[in-house]
């Protein structure tokens, strides 16, 4: 983190006029407390963990947050009635334990009843507790969400179904963002462990919230070409590349959606003959000058409120600089194949 807020520093002093990124949470927050002051645009394709970007006047942000996925969540079991809610989470999780703050404080918000069960999942070793949280949680509510990952996960759910909670009267809901857990493979109930057919009847109680898969769309096909191709293009001049070609995921299409941005906006504004970055007017008398001020808001009023179609998808902007992403709500479409499919889309 403070690596970030001293690079930012030295980026003002080297009279950089944006800066792209940083893609983790606490490093673009540090960052940005003081890019505010020294009126610095910057964008991000990361930054996923902070609610709303609303407080740092200068940033964009590409890539989903936390805030509008529980949101989706919340308007889905508002359509449902659902009030009383169980949350169990990988309390060890930096990243599970922030979403599941911000998850619980949205639900007390809302007036919903909210009943914690904290998991330490890295240590976890106490199997034989698992049907009593859950008998515990039944007594509180009828809709678990369970934010736990890989075979875990599969455990809770699976000792759900054995302990008579698979008969309908209970909802399970689940978060996997990338197709990675519950959709992928790492907590899918095929495990050909000799419970798949126990677990196949659990996870059909079982939705799943996730982000729109893109990955197919012929638009993120030619990104992927295009990475290759640049991998390619540095080995043939013995430049630095990596032995393998890497995954090119959703961070990648979110980084280079929001430079393509940014690279519209300047131009945009130059058509609109806008004078960019006169470094004159970067300090008066120790403070950043108005007209600089001036300048990064207008560059940055053009990162809002617009849309296009990018390699992560079909882009929307807010009027905070932060995306408005495409949410899905998956379920077991075939109990006898055991396949998932899209039941909700938003």
């Amino acid at each position: 983190m403070w690596n970030a807020t001293g690079q930012a520093a030295m980026a003002f002093n080297a009279s950089m006029d944006v800066m792209i990124g940083p893609a983790c949470t606490d490093d673009m927050r540090a960052a940005n407390e003081l890019l505010t002051y020294f009126a610095m645009p910057s964008v991000t394709g990361g930054g996923n963990l902070v609610d709303s970007t609303s407080g740092y006047p200068y940033l964009t942000r590409c890539s989903f947050n936390t805030l509008g996925i529980w949101m989706f969540l919340l308007d889905f079991t508002k359509r449902h009635g659902w009030i009383n809610i169980v949350l169990i989470y990988d309390s060890d999780s930096n990243d599970i334990a922030t979403e599941t703050q911000s998850l619980r404080s949205l639900l007390k918000e809302r007036g919903m009843m909210v009943y914690d069960t904290p998991i330490n999942a890295t240590h976890f070793d106490n199997f034989d507790s698992v049907p009593t949280v859950l008998r515990d949680g039944s007594r509180n509510g009828r809709v678990f969400i369970i934010l736990l990952s890989g075979q875990l996960f599969r455990y809770f759910l699976t000792t759900a179904y054995r302990i008579g909670m698979g008969d309908g009267e209970f909802v399970f809901i689940s978060l996997d963002l990338f197709h990675e857990q519950v959709l992928g493979s790492l907590a899918s109930w095929q495990q050909r462990d000799g419970y798949d057919d126990e677990a196949k009847k659990a996870y059909s109680h079982l939705l799943v919230l996730s982000l729109k898969n893109t990955s197919s769309s012929a638009t993120h096909q030619q990104f992927v070409k295009d990475v290759h191709s640049s991998i390619d293009a540095r080995r043939r001049y013995n430049e630095a590349a990596p032995p393998l070609y890497p995954t090119v995921n959703y961070y990648m299409g979110a980084f280079h959606d929001v430079v393509v941005m940014l690279g519209r906006a300047i131009r945009q504004a130059i058509d609109d003959g806008v004078e960019m970055w006169p470094r004159t007017y970067k300090y008066r008398s120790g403070e950043v000058s108005e007209t600089s001020r001036n300048l990064a808001n207008n560059i940055t009023q053009r990162l809002r409120n617009v849309s296009f179609q990018g390699v992560s998808g079909t882009v929307y902007m807010d009027s905070d600089g932060d995306r408005v992403q495409d949410m899905t709500i998956y379920y077991m479409l075939d109990t006898g194949s055991g396949s998932f499919a899209v039941g909700v889309l938003h």
